[in-house]
């Protein structure tokens, strides 16, 4: 019989048990979003936050991120995401430069040693002139 009022109102019945289902990683949302951020680039507001994280102003990095998104969390979240950005580009730039002083080392060697062959050449012809 059912309770009108009360703690156990209503009509009794049995509970049922939810199973939840496993949580899928987000690969596409992921490229979805690096392709945005690739053909979009940043808002004025991110680029003021890169500019001061470049110059060390964490804090107040922090605080223009809070002003803009609201909550503190995000503006956490926020702020580590562009300064992880700001250290990938870094590196990137630094291996490109080290690649490419490779390189200038590389030609660097090979134009000597087209100086020491010219040299030898003429050493050669010089000697050559005068046997005869």
């Amino acid at each position: 019989m059912a309770i009108a009022v009360g703690l156990h109102r209503g009509f009794p019945v049995t509970k049922r048990t939810r199973k939840h289902a496993e949580r899928k990683p987000r690969t596409f949302h992921h490229l979805c979003h690096d392709v945005i951020r690739e053909v979009c680039g940043y808002a004025p507001y991110e680029r003021r936050v890169l500019e001061l994280l470049r110059n060390g102003l964490d804090k107040r990095a922090l605080r223009v991120c809070k002003r803009k998104l609201g909550s503190m969390a995000r503006a956490k979240h926020k702020r580590e995401e562009l300064n992880t950005l700001m250290q990938k580009a870094r590196l990137e730039r630094q291996s490109h430069m080290e690649h490419h002083h490779h390189d200038d080392a590389k030609k660097k060697k090979a134009a000597a040693r087209k100086e020491k062959a010219k040299a030898k050449k003429a050493e050669a012809a010089a000697a050559e002139t005068k046997k005869q």
